[in-house]
């Protein structure tokens, strides 16, 4: 009785797909925002502390610059039906999605007018 059920676990486990999966898109913030002054801090002060940004958004009032950093962690498996058609008879998936976003605008002469940040990356959990 026991070697059956473990030739059809055997079975089953090889028949059994499973795939662990992290996508990083952009990089994280070398610097500190903190460390740049609305109404005071130049472009210049910001490429020095932040780096280039992924994205500069031309406006009317002024440029934004947009810093952004995603993170995707994803894990599944799928159980095949080993006799018939091979058709899948269990899967589970399971996502977890987390991004940095940082804008900085500008006025028209080139000094930071506002800094809006939306942090959320250590808050994503382990797969």
């Amino acid at each position: 009785m026991i070697r059956p059920a473990i030739g059809l676990l055997v079975l089953v486990l090889l028949l059994a797909g499973c795939s662990i999966g992290r996508t990083y898109s952009g990089v994280p913030l070398r610097g500190d925002p903190q460390r740049l002054v609305e109404g005071r801090s130049t472009r210049t002060e910001v490429l020095a502390e932040l780096g280039p940004p992924e994205a500069i958004i031309h406006q009317t009032s002024g440029d934004a610059f947009v810093y952004r950093y995603r993170q995707i962690n994803s894990s599944s498996l799928t159980i095949n039906d080993p006799f018939f058609l091979r058709q899948p008879v269990f899967s589970y998936s399971r996502e977890h999605r987390a991004s940095d976003t940082l804008v900085v605008l500008f006025d028209f002469h080139g000094t930071v007018r506002s800094i809006v940040r939306d942090r959320d990356t250590e808050e994503l959990p382990f797969l």
